[in-house]
């Protein structure tokens, strides 16, 4: 992601009222900007009134530089920064051991274990089965359906989901955070516009539509009627 469409992301995150912001990726440490951006996020957010999340695989920890970059960040971000590193040993062979000795800090959580998989393009590159029971989109379009896209947003920070909806690198705007998710327009649409496709989008793509209830169906407009 350039750093005109970072900016253009952050200025989306207050049209839509989102508090929470997560920067995933890829791995976001490689970016080679990560945290020169990170630093004038955090810096240019009026009255720091959002937190960053840093999804993260972790093995920026196995490079001293980094590393220490990343605990001084996170430090001079007062808590508004908190790095969420997930490192299962299935997707990334290295000794987590060695790995988690690092993440013993404030504001730093350490998950060695994933318990649900999207399916997407990596994982049908790797051969690896989808865990996920609904799509990424579910809860967005059905709470967004009842009271609009800015109460959905708040609602679902509030219960800690706040990976929906996603920004690719590119600017997109997408319903979820699969490379499959349905997209809604891009980081410059108008609000109406995201609110209105998101509503009344029918995709189907991840496969994991079938899985819902009707009643589920429902919540999100579609009535258990295939498109």
């Amino acid at each position: 992601m350039t750093e005109e469409t970072f900016e253009e992301a952050l200025k989306f995150r207050e049209v839509i009222g989102s508090r929470i912001v997560v920067v995933s990726g890829g791995e976001p440490t490689e970016h080679p900007q990560f945290f020169g951006l990170m630093r004038k996020a955090v810096a240019t957010v009026p009255d720091h009134v959002c937190a960053f999340v840093v999804a993260s695989n972790g093995l920026f920890a196995l490079d001293d530089f980094k590393y220490e970059r990343m605990c001084r960040l996170v430090d001079d971000s007062q808590g508004f920064i908190t790095v969420q590193v997930t490192n299962d040993v299935k997707y990334y062979p290295r000794s987590l051991a060695h790995i988690q000795s690092r993440f013993q800090r404030p504001n730093w959580a350490f998950v060695d274990s994933l318990f649900q998989l999207t399916p997407c393009r990596r994982t049908r590159e790797n051969n690896l089965t989808a865990t996920r029971r609904a799509p990424l989109c579910f809860n967005l379009r059905a709470h967004t359906r009842i009271g609009g896209l800015a109460s959905a947003v708040a609602g679902l920070e509030g219960l800690m989901r706040a990976c929906c909806p996603s920004i690719n690198i590119d600017g997109t705007v997408r319903a979820g955070e699969g490379d499959t998710c349905h997209e809604l327009g891009d980081v410059r649409s108008e609000f109406e516009t995201i609110e209105e496709k998101l509503v009344l989008m029918r995709c189907g793509a991840c496969g994991l539509r079938n899985n819902l209830k009707d009643y589920e169906k429902e919540l999100i407009g579609e009535n258990g009627v295939e498109p």
